[in-house]
């Protein structure tokens, strides 16, 4: 065992399983030690499939670090050839684009503040650190809880020099976990902080959006959503709902129909609340890898039944003229496409929970604990298994093709 991690933040266990994955030359290289996390469902989650680790059901602000600082000392013991890392994914919603306008939390977006004590207690030879891009605007707030545009980033660099204050040399990559393999093109900050002299690794790509022969050899393709759909699953038909679908999702669909079934497709994703920084919308397509998964249920998926496709039925059955009352614009504009393309019906649901814990890298075996709202929130929480994997095996790599042994080992 080369690596032991501390996980704060730990979640339901997105980078705990990624790290109890990781493997060289066949073996496993890495374990979990320690996890860190306010919500009682969520580490009920993370022990149900990690059940080796100390699980801390507390807010990383309070707790009481002894038991945690005695248990590492003991693993230190059991393994002195391994490096401890502490991994801190940190509360990200704060600092996310998708916050749009809305106040920040002051104090939650001061968490990585409390990660002090912890490298005071801990002293370890890594710090990682994942967020979303925007971590590197951190920076002060008005009276209104809005950042301060000229103080962009200013707490940010303030809070690194103070990391590195303890010792440690920093180096952080943005990286796109469908490089990596992954379902899902989730793109991240990731930081890592190495005591001293040791090295600090990021791992190279596999994957690319076209697939290239890249300096390591043969990039892949990106994966398609698609693999990890369930198309048996139809939906429910968008017409004639107890609750009607609003115009903004009506609008995403459109825009699916012209996108996708115009060019000869049948399926395809509809993203809520989803605009790109000039207000329009990309539909997504299930060719490519799945759009960032978020807490919230917003992802679905739509499939189209063609009158050709059937060989019978009525239109008339399924659809309702475009010269009826109280439809709205864009339902209006969806019917016309589907009578000039022969559309009998489109049927459209949520995305599941055994498809988002495969979109994530979780295996589909994975227990969750808690409703569904919570289960789909502790995924989209999660770090992407499979990144944390590869960034794992890469660390995992050079110290042990380059002998590198912790100092205290050879004290």
């Amino acid at each position: 065992m080369k690596l032991l991690y501390i996980d704060l933040f730990c979640g339901a266990g997105g980078t705990s399983t990624g790290v109890e994955n990781a493997r060289y030359e066949g073996r496993q290289c890495a374990k979990v030690i320690g996890c860190v996390n306010h919500d009682a469902n969520a580490i009920a989650s993370h022990a149900a499939n990690h059940p080796d680790a100390m699980h801390f059901t507390e807010d990383i602000r309070t707790l009481e670090l002894s038991p945690l600082i005695a248990h590492i000392a003991k693993m230190r013991k059991l393994y002195p050839d391994a490096f401890v890392v502490l991994w801190a994914s940190l509360e990200c919603t704060n600092f996310s684009k998708a916050k749009g306008g809305q106040p920040r939390d002051a104090d939650s977006r001061t968490l990585a503040e409390h990660l002090f004590r912890y490298i005071e207690a801990i002293n370890p030879d890594y710090i990682q650190i994942e967020n979303v891009e925007e971590f590197m605007s951190w920076g002060d707030l008005d009276e209104n809880g809005k950042p301060i545009s000229k103080d962009a980033g200013r707490l940010y660099q303030q809070w690194v020099a103070n990391v590195c204050g303890y010792g440690y040399r920093f180096v952080h990559r943005i990286l796109n976990s469908a490089d990596y393999g992954a379902y899902t093109s989730r793109r991240r900050f990731f930081g890592i902080f190495a005591k001293g002299s040791l090295p600090i690794v990021f791992p190279e790509p596999t994957h690319s959006k076209e697939g290239a022969a890249g300096l390591f050899g043969r990039l892949h393709r990106w994966k398609p959503v698609r693999e990890v759909l369930d198309f048996s699953d139809e939906g429910e038909s968008i017409f004639g709902r107890k609750k009607p679908l609003v115009d903004a999702t009506l609008e995403r669909i459109y825009a699916g129909l012209i996108k996708f079934v115009a060019g000869g497709k049948e399926a395809f994703m509809v993203k809520w609340n989803s605009m790109s920084r000039a207000g329009k919308y990309h539909a997504p397509g299930i060719d490519e890898p799945c759009p960032t998964v978020a807490t919230q249920s917003r992802l679905g998926v739509a499939q189209v039944s063609f009158l050709s496709k059937y060989y019978g039925g009525s239109p008339e059955g399924k659809s309702v003229s475009v010269e009826e009352p109280d439809d709205s614009p864009a339902m209006v504009k969806i019917k016309q496409f589907m009578a000039l393309y022969g559309i009998i019906d489109i049927k459209m649901r949520m995305l599941r929970i055994p498809e988002l814990k495969r979109i994530m890298g979780f295996p589909s075996d994975y227990v969750l604990v808690g409703t569904q709202a919570d289960q789909k929130k502790f995924i989209g929480n999660a770090v992407e298994v499979n990144m944390a994997r590869v960034l794992c095996e890469a660390l995992c790599a050079r110290l042990i093709e380059e002998d590198i042994k912790p100092i205290r080992a050879a004290a």
